[in-house]
């Protein structure tokens, strides 16, 4: 893989390959390696995927290992003409995607509206709470949980997305109210502001994370 990464350096020196800014003025990205994973990326061009398709072969015959062709995806800008990427996509021979979806369990494709790719993390905690509502539980046990399931649950997505702030209200929305409520079919009184259960143990709250605050903490 150090050998392939040097390879789309070196591509990228020559101007062969274009890599893809982030901002105006950030450094150009021309991949990204995990493991055994690679990811492109590139100004799409025939001549970039001309280019592309010799590293890739230079790569098998001087590592011994082959490219899995059936589990490699491009996926293209939005504007993108259909007849393009159709060309493009026979030079490579790799199926094309709207979407990568996840890796590791972290959303790749973001939209402008951020808060949708967390609406099924936020289904999901709904639904844990849903049916630990209905078992009557103590208020030691409700805190563990909260603590050691429900928040932890966030811990991975946290260090690579920030959350939006009408996320993070939601998830403490959620969490206070499986705190206060016993029967997740009525309303529940809150006898105490979320700032007061969210404050440190030392300072008489009960040490449940702010989530705004923890999502900050978590990127830095």
């Amino acid at each position: 893989m150090e050998l392939l990464s040097r390879q789309l350096s070196h591509a990228e020196k020559l101007g062969d390959l274009v890599g893809i800014k982030v901002s105006r003025y950030a450094p150009p990205l021309s991949h990204l390696f995990y493991a055994d994973d690679a990811l492109p990326c590139f100004k799409a061009t025939p001549d970039s995927f001309a280019v592309l398709r010799d590293l890739f072969k230079t790569f098998e015959a001087a590592s011994g290992q082959m490219i899995n062709l059936s589990k490699s995806y491009i996926k293209f800008s939005p504007n993108a003409p259909s007849d393009f990427k159709a060309h493009l996509t026979s030079i490579l021979k790799m199926q094309t995607v709207t979407s990568f979806k996840t890796y590791l369990g972290v959303p790749i494709d973001i939209p402008h509206k951020r808060s949708v790719v967390f609406n099924p993390y936020i289904d999901k905690l709904s639904t844990r709470i849903a049916l630990w509502s209905s078992l009557h539980l103590s208020q030691p046990c409700k805190l563990l949980l909260i603590s050691a399931i429900l928040l932890a649950s966030f811990n991975h997505l946290m260090t690579a997305i920030p959350f939006p702030v009408s996320v993070c209200n939601k998830i403490d929305s959620l969490i206070a109210a499986f705190w206060w409520r016993s029967d997740w079919q009525r309303p529940a009184i809150h006898w105490l502001r979320r700032d007061v259960i969210q404050a440190p143990k030392d300072y008489g709250g009960l040490g449940i994370k702010n989530t705004l605050l923890w999502s900050q903490a978590s990127l830095l």
